[in-house]
C-alpha cells in the first residue's frame, strides 16, 4: 500500500511478482521526482492515464520487469523527466521514439530485445539537453556503423557507451560534430574494425574499447594503425578480453 503522504518524492517498487498493474492513486502524489521499478514480472504496462500527471518526475528507471509491453503514451509531456532508464525489460515492444520526454539529459536502454532498435527512427536530435546516451543489447543486432547517416545525434552529448553489438563494423564521421564528448566507451563488439579516418571528437578525454578483438592491434600504442588519431587523448583504455 502506497503511503497516503502526497508530499512523497521517492518511491521504489521491487520484487512484486504479482503486480501486474500501477495503482490508479499515483496519480495523487503530485511531487513524486522519482520511481524506481524492479523485478515485477506480472507487470504489462506502467502508469496508464496517471503518468501525465506526474509533472514533477525527474527521475524514472525500469529494470528487469520481464512482461513489460509498453511505455505510457504522450512521453512528450513529462516535461520535467531528466533521466530514463530501461533494462532488461525483454517483452517491451512500444517505445516513444519521437514521443521522447524532451528534457531528457541521460538515456540509458540495455537488453529490451522487443523494440525498434534503428537509432534513426528515435528522433534522438529533438533531445536538446541529452548528455549521456548508453544502449546495449539484441535489439541493436542489426547496427553496423555508429551513428548511421540517418541517425542524428545530439551535439549536448558528453558521454556515450555502446556494447554488445555484434554487427558493428565501424564508427562513423557524425561522432566529429559532437564537439562537447569526454568519454566514449565500446565494450563486447567483435566485428568493429575502423575509426573515422577524420580522428575522433576534439574534446574527448577518455577512449575506452574493451572485448573489441579487431581494434586491440589497430589501437595498440605506437604500433597501431589508428594509434595516430588516438594518441593525443588523455585517457586510452584498449582491455582485450584476454586482459581481464
Amino acid at each position: 500500500m502506497l503511503h497516503d503522504d502526497m508530499s512523497l518524492q521517492y518511491l521504489a517498487i521491487s520484487d512484486c511478482e504479482a503486480l501486474s498493474s500501477f495503482p490508479e492513486c499515483l496519480s495523487s502524489f503530485v511531487h513524486l521526482t522519482e520511481i524506481n521499478l524492479s523485478n515485477c514480472s506480472a507487470l504489462k504496462m506502467i502508469f496508464p492515464g496517471v503518468g501525465l500527471s506526474l509533472a514533477n518526475l525527474r527521475t524514472l528507471t525500469i529494470y528487469n520487469c520481464k512482461n513489460l509491453k509498453s511505455l505510457p503514451n504522450g512521453m512528450q509531456k513529462l516535461t520535467s523527466l531528466q533521466e530514463l532508464t530501461i533494462c532488461s525489460c525483454p517483452a517491451l515492444e512500444s517505445f516513444p521514439n519521437g514521443d521522447m520526454p524532451p528534457n531528457l539529459t541521460s538515456l540509458e536502454i540495455w537488453d529490451c530485445d522487443g523494440i525498434d532498435g534503428c537509432l534513426s527512427n528515435w528522433n534522438l536530435q529533438s533531445l536538446a539537453c541529452l548528455r549521456d546516451f548508453s544502449i546495449a543489447g539484441q535489439c541493436f543486432a542489426d547496427t553496423v556503423s555508429f551513428p548511421d547517416e540517418k541517425c542524428v545525434l545530439p551535439t549536448t552529448l558528453t558521454s556515450i557507451w555502446i556494447g554488445r553489438l555484434p554487427k558493428l563494423e565501424s564508427l562513423s564521421m557524425q561522432l566529429r560534430s559532437l564537439a562537447y564528448l569526454e568519454e566514449l566507451e565500446i565494450v563486447d563488439c567483435p566485428k568493429l574494425k575502423s575509426l573515422p579516418r577524420e580522428g575522433l571528437p576534439p574534446a574527448l578525454g577518455r577512449f575506452s574499447i574493451r572485448n573489441c578483438q579487431l581494434m586491440t592491434k589497430r589501437c595498440s600504442k605506437e604500433k597501431g594503425v589508428y594509434w595516430p588519431l588516438i594518441s593525443h587523448i588523455p585517457c586510452v583504455e584498449i582491455i582485450d578480453g584476454n586482459d581481464m
